[in-house]
């Protein structure tokens, strides 16, 4: 069941960045915010910070100055009749995502997601909400991230569960449109992901032993998805792929956090076979 269950977030999070890129984007607020008047919101975010004792001291703070409160966000979270509120901005020294779920008096607090929220949808299943998420990191030559995470509530426990995160290096070319995805397998080992669709074997913008512009090396029986194509300057096809890490990688620059986390770059399509 619990395999199942991976299946499935995996295969609703490959179809969220066919239709509408995790990779790119920028979260209309305005368009999942409840209305609430200026007295209103006051009265709500003073009991809010006052009442809940678990939030983090910088976000306090910073509230008693009046430099976050634009961060906070009346969302209807779980589809109910109560209004709950998600933060997302300064927590430290890098931002963070909080959401508090309105039950009875006082609020059920999640716990702390790093990172900024770009996209959000409803759950048809649940009710609750998705969140696409991008993370940046403080140094340019690591990775980007970006998630795919989802609510889960139960009685008095309010989670954000990442279902499933992408890694890729800054400077990989990201395409201008997206397809649905198409599952391949490697069938040549020692086959290279790429951050731009070229073969580059001079420049080297890593620190590590590795050629060019190559991210990862992977064996022969690898799995992925293709969400995305361009055709160089020699005729030469390459799919913007998502590798799944079925297989650990003969070698790879990029870091894997988690079992749900995979490997996003260029691949040239030769010796990539589809999966029907």
């Amino acid at each position: 069941m619990r395999g199942f269950l991976h299946a499935f977030l995996i295969s609703i999070s490959g179809c969220l960045m066919a239709q509408d890129s995790i990779f790119q984007g920028v979260l209309n607020w305005s368009q999942w915010e409840e209305d609430v008047s200026d007295e209103n919101r006051k009265l709500r975010l003073d009991e809010l910070t006052r009442k809940v004792e678990k939030i983090p001291r910088s976000i306090v703070q910073q509230y008693s100055l009046g430099k976050n409160r634009d961060r906070f966000h009346f969302i209807n979270v779980n589809n109910d009749s109560q209004l709950d509120l998600i933060y997302n901005g300064p927590i430290g020294e890098s931002d963070g995502i909080i959401i508090f779920v309105k039950t009875g008096s006082t609020y059920q607090m999640s716990n702390v997601l790093g990172g900024e929220i770009i996209g959000i949808e409803r759950s048809k299943l649940s009710g609750l909400l998705n969140f696409k998420i991008s993370q940046n990191p403080c140094c340019p030559a690591e990775e980007q991230y970006r998630l795919v995470a989802h609510i889960s509530i139960r009685p008095n426990d309010v989670k954000l569960l990442t279902s499933v995160e992408y890694s890729y290096k800054r400077n990989t070319e990201l395409p201008a449109t997206y397809f649905s995805p198409r599952p391949f397998v490697t069938i040549r080992t020692h086959y290279n992901l790429r951050a731009q669709p070229t073969i580059d074997s001079k420049s080297n913008d890593w620190a590590e032993n590795i050629g060019g512009n190559v991210v990862a090396i992977y064996p022969q029986g690898s799995l992925g998805k293709a969400i995305a194509e361009k055709i160089d300057e020699k005729g030469r096809l390459w799919w913007f792929v998502i590798m799944e890490n079925n297989i650990v990688p003969t070698k790879s620059l990029l870091v894997y956090r988690k079992p749900t986390n995979m490997s996003v770059g260029w691949m040239s399509s030769k010796f990539l076979q589809e999966v029907k």
